[in-house]
């Protein structure tokens, strides 16, 4: 049974933009698990007292984030030409989401994600290129978050791997890992400040996910 499992099982890559940012991560899986359903794409679903499509999102992004390439597996009780699985979804899909690859996932994923970002800077503000080195070179980039428990200190220095400037966009690159990662927004306000990332409207997106191992 695992073997006929691994072969009707399929990864997705797939975009997210414009105003459906502000989807959440239980709204983005109602969004699929219909779309699969009015396509007619025979998913497979858990079993026990209350069955579930088998359906899984990727490192999932916070509220407000673009994404130009997320990832997605779904197990098939049939196999599927990818061609077929993206047109018959992106048909029922909204503007704005949209199914940009399909493949058969042969090989597990793996723990660790590579995840790239792109932030465009607010008219007006700049930084330079000394201080995100300066960052980089901290052993520790501490910003304080808050929690349903209240206010927590993380440390970001562990999931960061590259930050830069290009042409007024800043780009860096975290690790996602199962013990955790860098959100976008703490690595904004860790270059920034508090007063500057609450200020200014930062326009997200999250150009790449990789399963490439993270350099």
């Amino acid at each position: 049974m695992q073997q006929q499992d691994r072969k009707i099982k399929y990864r997705l890559r797939f975009a997210k933009r414009g105003a459906m940012r502000y989807l959440s991560h239980l709204d983005m899986m109602r969004l699929m698990t219909r779309a699969i359903r009015r396509a007619g794409v025979p998913v497979t679903f858990s079993r026990g007292f209350n069955p579930r499509p088998r359906i899984a999102i990727l490192a999932p992004l916070p509220v407000g984030i673009e994404a130009q390439s997320e990832l997605m597996e779904l197990r098939l009780d049939e196999q599927l030409c990818p061609d077929d699985i993206r047109n018959s979804l992106n048909e029922e899909l909204v503007d704005g989401i949209e199914i940009t690859g399909v493949e058969p996932a042969d090989r597990p994923m793996k723990a660790d994600f590579r995840a790239d970002y792109e932030v465009d800077l607010p008219d007006g503000l700049s930084v330079e290129r000394a201080a995100l080195e300066a960052v980089m070179a901290r052993d520790q980039v501490c910003v304080e978050i808050e929690t349903a428990k209240g206010i927590k200190t993380v440390d970001l220095r562990p999931f960061l791997l590259s930050l830069e400037l290009f042409d007024r966009k800043l780009r860096f690159v975290v690790r996602v890992t199962p013990q955790g990662t860098a959100r976008p927004d703490t690595v904004v306000k860790a270059v920034f400040g508090d007063e500057e990332a609450r200020r200014n409207d930062f326009r997200i997106r999250r150009t790449s996910l990789s399963m490439s191992p993270p350099e």
